[in-house]
């Protein structure tokens, strides 16, 4: 323990009993998080391109600007490991790209889809595990 004044506490939580989360589970969480934010960045890319160039822009409105938002905060929820957040942002990339690929008339962008396909349901069920594992470890 550090002899200063200022120093805050410190606590080893192992020895107060809580277990370490297993690496395979905040692997999937961790991973699923940071394809979520690189997710929202590249869709503010292509939509601050699209809007700046003129290119597609019929295709990028207000709603390009809310899908960006709900990615990110989709992206936070993961990071804090919330089940709901996780589903939600594997069920709402799946409804979107089914409607982008409804709209274009093709399936574009299929291998890019399925990795984040991928990773989103990783995440998804990391944190299922996650929680499965926290209420164990309270027996």
């Amino acid at each position: 323990m550090d002899s200063s004044a200022y120093a805050p506490p410190r606590s080893d939580l192992n020895k107060v009993g809580v277990p370490e989360v297993p690496a395979a589970i905040r692997k999937k969480i961790r991973a699923g998080w940071i394809v979520a934010v690189i997710s929202g960045v590249l869709t503010l890319a292509i939509m601050l391109f699209a809007i700046s160039t003129g290119a597609l822009s019929h295709l990028f409105d207000i709603w390009t600007s809310v899908d960006v938002v709900l990615i990110f905060l989709l992206a936070f929820g993961i990071y804090r490991r919330s089940r709901v957040a996780a589903t939600l942002m594997f069920l709402y990339y799946t409804v979107s790209k089914v409607t982008l690929m409804i709209e274009l008339g093709k399936p574009s962008g299929l291998w890019m889809s399925l990795v984040f396909f991928y990773f989103y349901f990783q995440a998804m069920i990391g944190t299922f595990e996650y929680h499965k594992f926290l209420k164990t470890a309270e027996r």
